[in-house]
């Protein structure tokens, strides 16, 4: 379940009255991104469905890049799930910040040719350290 907004300024008021209501429920959450919100357990997010994905796979996070930009990705770019954090460069500061706090990289360039920019940037360096 979840709802639409008519704007970015009216889910920040929206996600500003939810933050308050979590509180009084522990293991009650949302996602959002742009004008869209899901609802949803505080445990169920992109960062624990990468952990769970990887688990299934065999994948360590040594071996994962993780991309995004908005709220929704927040979960998944700390560097606890992904060695290799990233965004491009439209994404939102909040974004920014986490993927720079996890030692990260964020792109120049906007959408796809960012994510594209952080693939060649985190191959180029891996290489550079196996040939070392």
């Amino acid at each position: 379940m979840g709802l639409v907004t008519s704007s970015e300024h009216v889910m920040e008021e929206i996600a500003g009255m939810l933050d308050n209501e979590c509180a009084a429920f522990p293991d009650f959450s949302y996602q959002r991104n742009t004008v869209y919100l899901r609802f949803c357990h505080i445990d169920y997010n992109k960062g624990t469905a990468l952990r769970e994905l990887c688990c299934l796979a065999g994948i360590h996070p040594s071996a994962v890049l993780a991309a995004g930009d908005h709220f929704n990705d927040l979960s998944m770019l700390d560097g606890t799930h992904a060695a290799f954090p990233c965004c491009p460069s439209n994404a939102i500061a909040e974004i920014k910040a986490a993927v720079g706090a996890a030692g990260g990289y964020i792109a120049t360039k906007p959408a796809a040719d960012g994510i594209a920019e952080a693939w060649h940037f985190f191959t180029r360096n891996a290489v550079g350290e196996q040939s070392a």
